[in-house]
């Protein structure tokens, strides 16, 4: 693989002397979408405690995790490839994968991974909506993906992102379409890189042009798109990995949900042996248990990131091929350690109640503005729809003539899937006459 290809892109420098890849970054930071990260859940919906994460602090975290994991581990493919300005090379592969990692969930609906699921859920339950469009097409709807919608957002030409394709690919985690009847090998469903779809069929022409600009190992027929991984695509899903994972069990013990000792008892076998009892006299010494679990958590981020560039290295050849298909964290010496952290997060924090009550409350809000919104693009002249469309952006009440009726609801979905949380509940009280604004 000629990995220097990678990193090759419009580098013309800006006034400022940004390269592709910073100004990928900038403009990220800058976005409305990112911004809206900020009040969309990622455990724990809406929480008053501000030191809890939301998205927006997950990404940024996530970021700096995949920066050193992209530095670290382009420094070792310097050496193995030879390459020479391996300085040069190591900061770009950092940034490429820096900045995908800020932009993993930039496409995410708001009430975390329950909203995907109740715009799924809309599409089944009215399943007439759809009646017209192709099986993809179909497929896009009835089983909703934020990793799709964020493609669709950073691909956008002349869009707010519109990021370089070396971003892109590292982005896309699951790089197929929605529907694969026609998998070279029958082996090949089973791949980690398949569990799901990376973008809808309006932007299949965009990842189309970025499998053959990196000649990414087809492994579909010519009647569907299914890829393996871009390289840096597997770095982008550990530091998300080994951010959530170990990010959940911090917010659970700040919480009071999970007790300090059980999540120590968790988090410690991840490290050395030899360490263990120094890490231990440490927490010891500190104030609390906040301090203490701040503490634990970036001794484990620190060896989880090692571990996941010594994973990548030791499968090289795999990766560059396109044969290895599962993720780092499997891959390393702690993945049974690792396995039991997201089993006890899973039992102790994603089931529990307020959260639980929250999504749903979610789910029906999401259900009720999809329902509302494609009311007032059928029916835009009723008297009831004109006073409502006067709180919607004039694209969502009055779409575009030349769009067909899957971009349409495509334009529905874009606009669900940029509200906030908060955002989400307020427009619908006030459609529902629930709540109404100060008058001043």
């Amino acid at each position: 693989m000629d990995w220097e290809f990678l990193i090759h892109c419009n580098n013309e420098k800006s006034a400022l002397g940004r390269d592709s890849f910073q100004r990928d970054h900038d403009k990220l930071i800058f976005s409305s979408a990112f911004r809206s990260l900020n009040q969309k859940t990622q455990i724990f919906p809406m929480p008053e405690n501000y030191f809890i994460h939301n998205r927006m602090t997950h990404s940024i975290e996530t970021s700096c995790v995949g920066r050193s994991l992209g530095e670290n581990t382009a420094r070792e493919i310097a050496k193995l490839y030879k390459i020479e300005n391996a300085y040069e090379f190591q900061i770009k592969i950092g940034r490429i994968v820096e900045t995908a990692c800020l932009a993993h969930d930039i496409g995410n609906p708001p009430f975390g991974h329950s909203g995907e699921s109740a715009i799924s859920s809309f599409f089944e339950t009215n399943s007439g909506v759809l009646s017209g469009l192709n099986e993809k097409q179909k497929a896009d709807l009835l089983n909703f993906e934020g990793n799709a919608q964020g493609f669709r957002l950073l691909s956008r030409k002349g869009g707010e992102l519109d990021v370089t394709p070396n971003v892109l690919a590292a982005f896309t985690k699951y790089p197929r379409e929605s529907v694969i009847t026609d998998y070279k090998e029958e082996s090949f469903a089973a791949r980690k890189d398949q569990k799901k779809y990376g973008f809808f069929q309006s932007e299949k022409n965009v990842f189309a042009d970025i499998s053959t600009n990196f000649n990414l190992l087809s492994l579909s027929g010519k009647n569907d798109m299914a890829f393996a991984r871009f390289p840096l695509a597997f770095l982008v899903e550990a530091a998300d990995d080994i951010c959530y994972t170990i990010m959940d069990i911090e917010d659970g013990v700040r919480l009071r949900i999970l007790p300090f000792f059980m999540a120590r008892d968790i988090l410690l076998p991840i490290l050395k042996q030899s360490e263990h009892n120094a890490v231990i006299q440490r927490c010891e010494n500190l104030a609390d248990d906040t301090q203490r679990i701040s503490y634990l958590r970036a001794k484990v981020i620190n060896e989880l990131t090692m571990q996941c560039s010594d994973c990548f290295i030791r499968n090289l050849k795999e990766i560059e091929n396109g044969t290895f298909s599962d993720s780092l964290l499997s891959g390393i010496e702690g993945k049974l350690y690792v396995n039991t952290l997201k089993d006890a997060a899973a039992e102790n924090l994603y089931n529990y109640q307020p959260v639980a009550e929250i999504e749903t409350a979610g789910f029906e809000i999401i259900h009720g503005l999809l329902e509302i919104i494609l009311e007032l693009q059928s029916a835009p002249n009723t008297r009831r729809n004109q006073q409502r469309a006067l709180l919607f952006p004039q694209q969502i009440a009055n779409p575009a003539e030349n769009l067909t009726y899957y971009e349409r609801l495509l334009v529905a979905t874009d606009f669900i899937s940029g509200l906030t949380d908060g955002a989400a509940i307020n427009l619908f009280n006030k459609i529902r006459g629930v709540s109404f604004p100060r008058i001043y």
